[in-house]
């Protein structure tokens, strides 16, 4: 399935959260009929990170990245916002590592405080 982020949108300017939300929206929707996905930026002149977050960055908490890179394609984007989709899924993925670190640490806490005796 080929999905206009212009269309989806209804803008050239890809900006906003609110407006990202309506293209996660879409392309969950696809994924999750188990729909290949071909996202295409063709006519989007302005993009940034605050769309990315939530039209990308939220997929990788519902999505594996494996499946991601599976099912999702990104056409007509230029270096620089190629760029700014990869620090957005990078920043996703550290975020999960180190939330994973976190509560492995609480984890480790809480179980030697009950081993401990007062």
């Amino acid at each position: 399935m080929k999905i206009s982020v212009k269309k989806v949108i209804d803008s050239n300017i890809a900006v906003s959260a609110s407006k990202g939300e309506l293209l996660f929206k879409e392309v969950s929707n696809a994924l999750l009929q188990n729909d290949y996905v071909e996202l295409d930026f063709s006519e989007i002149t302005d993009l940034t990170t605050a769309f990315l977050n939530v039209a990308i960055g939220h997929l990788y908490k519902n999505f594996s990245s494996e499946e991601l890179n599976e099912k999702l394609k990104l056409l007509n984007l230029d270096e620089l916002d190629m760029y700014l989709v990869t620090q957005v899924i990078q920043r996703v993925k550290k975020n999960e590592e180190e939330e994973e670190e976190f509560k492995q640490l609480i984890k480790e806490v809480l179980d030697d405080g009950e081993s401990s005796s007062y």
